[in-house]
């Protein structure tokens, strides 16, 4: 693999700021997370548990580290639902254990602290964060310039819906890291370790979302194709594979063993998928001897029925084009990827092939799922492991084209956009009904606009703003993070012309 150039003040900078405003913005509160306040305080809107995923995720943190157990007591159970699964008569999680798992470390470091709930939710943060700098080092490789590589990173994070996942407890930060890693790894000349490497996480990425597997397919395929060696003889072909490539199998299946262990003492089978087990959506107590009364599911979920192909127009026009979740509303400058294909391709097509096959996975899997709004959600939070590959390609027709003013002017205005968009979402909710619960339950219709109105009175859910720094106008500390993130994007930018020029004289 290319070595890192010595990174420049301006870099490191960048990266620095990255780092600060991540902190800055995460979501949380100084309220103890007990039962009692995960179902009145907690789960208000710009609360850190407004929203069932985060509770899910965060339940089962709780459970492992404070009650040694993969099973839900009474009083956590109630504040899971609609979130709340069932095997042999005790409550289980319904989301795949990975990120709960992975955030375990991160909880204990905030019970040192006294905020374990801020600290859990900056595992998301930190997943962010790591994804910055493998995009930054993928750009750098492909364009060998550092400012493009920055502004690739800054494009991913805050100027799509990824930014308002990196501050809350959801799988999607991590699922992105692992796609790009994979990307990372691919461009190293070290078959054996990165071959290894790379079956590896596919089995680890598994244990952290089921469908994250399929995204990451492309990557193990054409790791396979780089260990082929195929020769024409006469007529016929053939094929010899490098015994590096069964390391590589050896891997992946060692690395299911967590997702096999976990299940076994969770659902009683090694093969249990945690959302097709029996669940219930709401709950009631007995008045007498106080126990749950949980109307269950008959039926048990087949994986295969999340899946329907005849959804796939209205879905995919939900994720890219609807006023509630579109990508050209919410996160438009990520559309510029597109003049980065031709340029990308051309460098390395293996790479680019790869990259387009994982962004249409994405899509089309998604395009099938029964809920491509992803429930109350900011923006489309389904198709950020995309705008992770599609960041890569950015950096490409940044190098192309970025010196031109008919792209740079275009590009400047549709981030400065993109990024007030996507801050206000991460700064104050996520808990946005889709179109159709507001067509059928008669819900307010909210689209961003509500996130500008509860930033503009002051309501957020950064923990850092509401436990230290309240007594600042929240609109000074809005527009700082702005100022900051536009700033980076400028010195860049500018960096990008001068080196430019430097290359032409």
């Amino acid at each position: 693999m290319n070595k890192l150039k010595i990174l420049s003040p301006i870099t490191l900078f960048s990266i620095l700021v990255i780092f600060v405003v991540l902190v800055l913005s995460t979501k949380g509160s100084s309220v103890p997370a007990t039962p009692e306040n995960m179902l009145t305080t907690l789960r208000e809107e710009t609360m850190p548990f407004e929203l069932s995923p985060e509770r899910g995720r965060y339940a089962l943190v709780d459970s492992i580290v404070d009650n040694r157990s993969v099973y839900f007591s009474k009083e956590i159970a109630k504040y899971i639902l609609p979130d709340l699964g069932f095997y042999n008569d005790k409550y289980v999680s319904l989301f795949p254990p990975g990120t709960s798992i992975i955030a375990i470390p991160f909880y204990y470091l905030g019970k040192i602290s006294g905020y374990p709930q801020y600290f859990a939710f900056l595992t998301s943060s930190f997943f962010a964060f790591l994804s910055c700098l493998v995009i930054y080092e993928i750009a750098n490789i492909l364009t060998k310039n550092q400012s493009i590589s920055i502004i690739s990173s800054l494009t991913y994070l805050f100027g799509t819906t990824a930014f308002a996942y990196s501050t809350t407890l959801y799988q999607h930060h991590i699922v992105s890291f692992s796609l790009i890693l994979g990307i990372l790894l691919l461009l190293d000349d070290e078959k054996f370790m990165n071959t290894f490497a790379i079956w590896t996480l596919g089995g680890l990425l598994f244990f952290v979302e089921y469908q994250a597997l399929i995204f990451y397919l492309p990557v193990m395929v054409t790791n396979t194709l780089q260990n082929m060696i195929i020769t024409k003889e006469q007529q016929n072909l053939r094929i010899k594979i490098n015994n590096i490539i069964f390391i590589g199998v050896v891997g992946f299946l060692i690395s299911l063993t967590p997702f096999f262990y976990y299940n076994m003492i969770t659902y009683g089978k090694f093969y249990q998928l945690a959302g097709t087990v029996q669940s219930s959506k709401t709950v009631s107590e007995d008045p007498e001897t106080g126990e749950l009364i949980l109307p269950r599911s008959e039926n048990i979920q087949e994986a295969s029925g999340f899946f329907h192909i005849y959804k796939l127009p209205n879905s995919v026009s939900v994720l890219l084009t609807s006023t509630d979740r579109g990508v050209i509303y919410f996160s438009p400058v990520i559309i510029f990827s597109i003049f980065g294909l031709v340029p990308l391709y051309r460098k390395n097509k293996e790479l680019a092939v790869t990259i387009i096959l994982m962004i249409l996975s994405i899509i089309l899997l998604y395009g099938m799922w029964g809920d491509p709004w992803g429930g109350w959600a900011f923006g489309t939070r389904y198709l950020i492991p995309a705008f992770a590959l599609m960041s890569i390609p950015i950096g490409m027709a940044l190098n192309k084209y970025g010196k031109k003013w008919y792209f740079a002017l275009p590009f400047t205005l549709v981030f400065f956009y993109s990024v007030f968009i996507n801050l206000n979402g991460a700064l104050t909710t996520n808990q946005i009904p889709p179109s159709i619960e507001v067509e059928s339950q008669k819900y307010p219709y909210y689209t961003f606009i509500h996130n500008v109105n509860l930033a503009m009175e002051g309501k957020t859910s950064s923990f850092i703003y509401k436990t230290f720094l309240s007594d600042i106008d929240f609109r000074i500390f809005f527009f700082s993070i702005y100022a900051l993130i536009v700033v980076v994007l400028i010195i860049n930018y500018y960096l990008f012309f001068i080196d430019h020029r430097q290359k032409d004289d």
